[in-house]
């Protein structure tokens, strides 16, 4: 699908070579709307396999 292999280019490479897994993101949601989050106010929690430190 053309969507993907544009959304491929642009995010790779990223330090993971590689898009994010569904998974992955969907572990983060859950931290985030966990208790093991309670303390965690403010932030900024990147999900980008490292594509910030490349740019």
């Amino acid at each position: 699908m053309q969507v993907e292999r544009d959304a491929a280019r642009e995010l790779t490479p990223n330090d993971q070579d590689r898009l994010g897994r569904p998974a992955e993101i969907a572990a983060t949601v859950l931290y985030l709307v966990g208790p093991r989050s309670d303390y965690v106010s403010g932030s900024i929690l990147r999900v980008d396999g490292g594509l910030v430190t490349n740019r």
